[in-house]
């Protein structure tokens, strides 16, 4: 698999400045970020709901 070429802070900053009021909810982002591929775990596997809301804090 190709490395990353994105970190996880910048895929969900690329998915929320997509959004007019910049909001969605963990679980979006995380399913917006695996249907764009844009950003894969080192484990080959994309983030879920839990790692983007500790991410997003």
């Amino acid at each position: 698999m190709e490395k990353n070429k994105l970190h996880m802070a910048d895929a969900i900053e690329i998915v929320l400045a997509e959004k007019d009021n910049r909001t969605m909810h963990a679980s979006d982002i995380a399913a917006v970020i695996a249907a764009k591929g844009l950003y894969v775990q080192k484990n080959g596997k994309f983030p879920v709901y839990n790692h983007v809301r500790a991410r997003a804090g």
